[in-house]
């Protein structure tokens, strides 16, 4: 039996959307990404690059309790808002989700959410792996355990950056599907020496590089990363 649900609603945000559109809406790499992950999965296909999107704005995640593996928790909303006037950022959540590391090895990361969509099911079917929806995603690193900080009792995460070729950094992104998601998670602002009076609950997450991982949030958290880390 899954532990596991993750779903969305049956209307997306938005519909019949090319990948240059969600270039204009969302980080420059998701095209590039995009491209790369179907690709992978369905070698070069030209009618699946093509292929239109739909794309939602919120997802929710369900799962079995880990104290008492028969009840079924209330749902998690994860949102990924793109950046707008009130959301000059955007609007995204943290999750814990499997990843496949460059060297294709699996590993457990934090992962903020920036944007859910899937391929249209208008045209030749779509591989299975192509046929749930996926996530954009940009990555935290653990940098510090629980073993490293005892006094603090929490891991320590970073943004992943890698660099442009002109010496410019951005936010490491990949591709993952929706149901590589294990939980959401809160994260602590990391303050340092000095603390930002323009930082709060909605700017935090792009204005500072390092964070806590709260595993006290909630009881079924704590087994989760703890099974695993």
């Amino acid at each position: 039996m899954p532990r596991l649900l993750s779903y969305v609603t049956r209307k997306p945000d938005f519909a019949d959307k090319s990948i240059s559109y969600i270039s204009t809406t969302w980080p420059s790499d998701l095209p590039s990404l995009l491209l790369s992950y179907i690709d992978g999965v369905a070698g070069q296909n030209l009618s699946f690059r093509s292929r239109l999107l739909r794309g939602w704005s919120k997802f929710r995640i369900q799962m079995h309790s880990w104290l008492r593996p028969l009840t079924i928790l209330p749902s998690q909303q994860v949102q990924a808002l793109p950046s707008s006037k009130e959301y000059p950022y955007g609007k995204c959540d943290t999750v814990l989700a499997h990843v496949t590391s460059p060297s294709g090895a699996p590993t457990t990361l934090v992962v903020q959410v920036r944007a859910v969509f899937a391929l249209s099911m208008r045209g030749n079917a779509l591989p299975p792996d192509l046929s749930y929806p996926l996530l954009y995603m940009q990555c935290f690193a653990f940098i510090a355990t629980l073993a490293e900080q005892p006094e603090i009792g929490m891991y320590t995460v970073r943004h992943i950056f890698v660099e442009n070729i002109d010496g410019g950094r951005y936010r490491a992104g990949a591709i993952i599907p929706i149901l590589d998601i294990m939980h959401a998670v809160e994260l602590i602002l990391k303050y340092g020496v000095v603390a930002s009076r323009d930082a709060t609950s909605e700017t935090s997450l792009e204005m500072y590089d390092e964070f806590y991982l709260n595993c006290f949030s909630s009881k079924e958290f704590y087994y989760t990363i703890h099974n695993a880390l």
